[in-house]
């Protein structure tokens, strides 16, 4: 009897064994339909402020005080760093005296100098005159011998006399006249004293560090009481207002961009906030060491969270292919020979396929498979290995 029960539990054992053996596994599977696929465009860039500048000194000195730090924001035209100005002020207070100097010194010569000069020439112009009318009388007269040889002489000498103090009273008239060596002298001596004193005012008005914009302090390189000297940089300042994108396209990705093209952006300190950007500048160049082109984006509403020099994914939008294959990425085995488990005839079967570009979820399958195959998904469970009996739980198109 017991040799009975036995046999009979052997025999319910392996009819379950060879029902089993029969019955197909059931697996998560999608029908393969043709669809339209968003091909897109994804690059890293980083956030970039519409001007950065390194501020730096064009004086040397000792700084008397930082009044900012990294991180503050400054409006245009605030102070932010002052060198000792004590000397600087005292040769501007020289230079300014030399100017007053040079002027006056101008003022004199163009004033009563040239009015002493213009009586002067007059006076000598008609004692020339008389000179001349005595010489010709001393003349007549001594040809008539009427007059001595000494008297006419004399009469010739004071010609002479009267000839050269007209030819001084002249050469001095026009000398210190508007356009005169002296008047231009004076004048170059009051443009020399005037420039010079400019130089003390610009090199006064470099004590102090001012904000050519409003903007943050991205850096601060020196401290109170450090000594700097021209050249020296100091700060680097980041526009504040308007910010931007900056990225690299490869050079074979350039005709997929075109200016105001729509971009979905994502820091990557905050992936799951979105953001809309939108091209605006194009690089005429191609970088030849990288084949790359620069290309920047236009933020219109930024994110308060966005800081200068972020890294962001840009995600652009470049074709859009119809009537295509797509594959979930989860059923596709990217080995060195792609394949996919696809159901034909009850079994598992190995299909070797061609992709392309992706999406988020999706491959882009250009050959190896068709519109209607049915492609195994490892949703819940490994893959099933080929040639075996399968059978999909429910079927639906790949999505």
């Amino acid at each position: 009897m017991k040799k009975i029960i036995i046999a009979a539990v052997v025999l319910t054992a392996a009819g379950y064994f060879i029902a089993g053996m029969l019955m197909p596994l059931k697996v998560s599977a999608c029908r393969i339909a043709l669809k339209e696929f968003n091909q897109r465009l994804v690059v890293m860039g980083r956030i970039t402020p519409a001007a950065e500048v390194v501020l730096g000194s064009t004086i040397s000195g000792r700084i008397s005080s930082v009044k900012v730090d990294e991180g503050d924001r400054v409006e245009k035209g605030q102070v932010l760093l002052t060198i000792e100005d004590s000397e600087l002020k005292s040769n501007l207070a020289i230079a300014e005296a030399a100017v007053s100097q040079a002027k006056a010194k101008l003022e004199q010569i163009s004033g009563t100098e040239v009015r002493v000069a213009e009586e002067t020439l007059i006076e000598r112009r008609n004692q020339l005159e008389n000179a001349k009318e005595n010489f010709e009388r001393s003349r007549k007269l001594f040809e008539k011998q009427s007059l001595s040889k000494s008297e006419f002489t004399a009469s010739e000498l004071a010609l002479k006399q009267a000839q050269s103090q007209f030819e001084i009273a002249s050469a001095r008239e026009k000398s210190i006249s508007k356009g005169g060596n002296d008047f231009n002298l004076m004048k170059a001596s009051l443009n020399q004293a005037m420039a010079n004193a400019q130089l003390y005012r610009d090199k006064l008005d470099g004590s102090r560090i001012t904000a050519p914009f409003a903007g943050v302090i991205l850096h601060k390189k020196v401290e109170q009481g450090g000594v700097v000297q021209p050249g020296t940089a100091l700060f680097e300042l980041a526009q504040t207002g308007e910010i931007f994108i900056t990225t690299d396209i490869e050079e074979k990705n350039l005709s997929f961009v075109t200016e105001n093209q729509k971009a979905l952006v994502s820091a990557e300190a905050y992936p799951d906030r979105n953001f809309n950007a939108f091209v605006y500048f194009i690089s005429e160049a191609v970088d030849p060491a990288r084949g790359t082109v620069k290309v920047k984006l236009r933020i219109p509403d930024p994110p308060e969270y966005l800081k200068t020099d972020m890294t962001v994914s840009v995600d652009m939008d470049v074709a859009t292919v119809k009537n295509v294959i797509l594959v979930p990425a989860s059923a596709l085995d990217e080995t060195a020979d792609p394949f996919v488990l696809a159901i034909e005839d009850g079994r598992s079967v190995k299909k070797s396929v061609k992709t392309g570009v992706r999406d988020s979820s999706n491959v882009l399958v250009t050959a190896g498979l068709k519109e209607g195959d049915i492609v195994i998904m490892p949703e819940d469970s490994e893959l099933p290995d080929a040639g075996k009996r399968v059978e999909p739980r429910e079927l639906q198109e790949c999505r």
